[in-house]
């Protein structure tokens, strides 16, 4: 199980990376959810995905980048379908169709391909006349009928001016019959023939005079045929293909041409008849035109009018200016701090001063606890740099390494105090 989390702990974070390299994201989170399903039971659940994108700010993506996410993931997991990824992006917006295969769904896949036709028509059209008529001069608008039926045809056709035989078959049945009874009926045409004598010249029955023919026994033929032909037929099945064009309009407009008249003054010219006629032809080849399907293509020249130019915005005074108000401010400002200081806070601590010089020094003590010989040697240490924090009004501690620090930096001279402390104590 733990390999599993893990496992899957580990795809998850690569297929983050693989959509944070997308320019517009700047961070994902996948998640997937891979059911165990058992062996033994016929319906499995299908895996399933969710992705949560955070964009740039200004950044968007284009249905293009969804499903280019959506088959990333698809492709990375087993079983996975893209029917069953969400790309949902930082402000909760589905990314995805909820159902690519609804009406609503196909319906905007169809208007957005009408509107990607009718661009590359347009485009078409700017990027042939432009050239001749200079930037700025055309505009070109298209409307497109498209056929999005589905339709599916099978066809099967004979040929019956070219048949074939295919098989043969003739039979015939010939029946031949014994010899019916002929003669005078009675006992004369029931006796035995006599004995015959041979004839001294032998001649034949048919040109004998007078001889009878023997008549011939029945005889029965039937003859049977049976031809198979095989017809020369044809079977086609033809699926046509939808987003077929139905039928453009097509409507163009051209700046008039600019020109001067005799007094020198510019006017605007419609274009020639000819000349018109000749930017319709190379329209109507440009666009594919169908007279069959119902096209039709209207170009017409009239004067553009030019977008008003801007007037420039007064100069607004300099005191109106937003940053001599912000200036100003800044300056008041800086002028309280000073007034502050100098008017109320340096008066106040210069009678604090004076009237911290003017209180007596009690004799044999200091303030702070400290005796009062290192009190009364201020004034010899006065020209030291620590003199000025060991006569202040600090703590013991603070004059105490005052008192360290002149040793450490004047040694002489502190000395020197010390003996005339031992003096004046002796």
């Amino acid at each position: 199980f733990v390999e599993n989390v893990r496992y899957q702990q580990s795809l998850e974070a690569d297929l983050a990376r693989s959509v944070m390299t997308l320019d517009s994201v700047e961070a994902a989170r996948v998640h997937v959810a891979t059911p165990r399903n058992p062996t033994f039971l016929r319906n499995h659940e299908k895996a399933s995905a969710s992705v949560l994108v955070k964009l740039y700010p200004g950044h968007t993506l284009d249905p293009g980048q969804v499903s280019a996410i959506v088959h990333l993931i698809a492709s990375s997991v087993p079983n996975l379908q893209a029917e069953r990824v969400t790309v949902v992006d930082q402000q909760g917006r589905l990314l995805t169709p909820s159902d690519p295969n609804s009406m609503m769904a196909i319906t905007s896949n169809q208007f957005q391909y009408t509107q990607r036709v009718e661009r590359g028509y347009v485009r078409r059209i700017e990027n042939l006349l432009t050239p001749i008529l200079g930037p700025g001069k055309v505009r070109a608008q298209v409307v497109a009928d498209l056929d999005f039926t589905s339709t599916e045809q099978t066809r099967e056709t004979y040929d019956p001016d070219q048949p074939a035989l295919r098989s043969e078959q003739t039979m015939e049945e010939t029946n031949t019959g014994a010899a019916g009874a002929m003669g005078v009926p009675g006992a004369l045409s029931n006796m035995p023939p006599g004995a015959g004598a041979a004839p001294a010249r032998v001649t034949s029955p048919a040109k004998a005079p007078g001889a009878k023919s023997t008549p011939s026994a029945p005889t029965s033929t039937v003859r049977r045929a049976t031809r198979n032909y095989e017809l020369d037929h044809t079977i086609s099945h033809t699926r046509l293909p939808s987003g077929s064009v139905r039928r453009l309009s097509v409507a163009v407009l051209i700046d008039n041409q600019v020109g001067t008249d005799h007094n020198g003054k510019t006017v605007h010219k419609p274009l020639a008849p000819k000349e018109l006629a000749r930017i319709t032809a190379l329209v109507k080849d440009a666009v594919g035109f169908d007279p069959r399907r119902g096209d039709t293509v209207n170009v017409m020249s009239a004067a553009f009018q030019s977008p008003p130019v801007p007037q420039p915005l007064p100069v607004p005074p300099l005191w109106k200016q937003p940053w001599t108000w912000a200036l100003g401010k800044q300056l008041l400002g800086g002028v309280a701090v000073l007034l502050l200081i100098f008017g109320v806070l340096r008066p106040l601590l210069r009678r604090l001063a004076e009237k911290g010089a003017a209180l007596p020094v009690p004799v044999g003590a200091a303030p702070g606890g400290v005796p009062g010989g290192i009190a009364e040697d201020h004034l010899t240490l006065s020209g030291q740099p620590g003199a000025q924090r060991l006569a202040g009004s600090g703590g013991y501690e603070e004059r105490l390494q005052a008192a360290k620090t002149m040793a450490a930096q004047d040694p002489k001279r502190v000395a020197q105090v010390v003996k005339t402390w031992v003096g004046d104590d002796g």
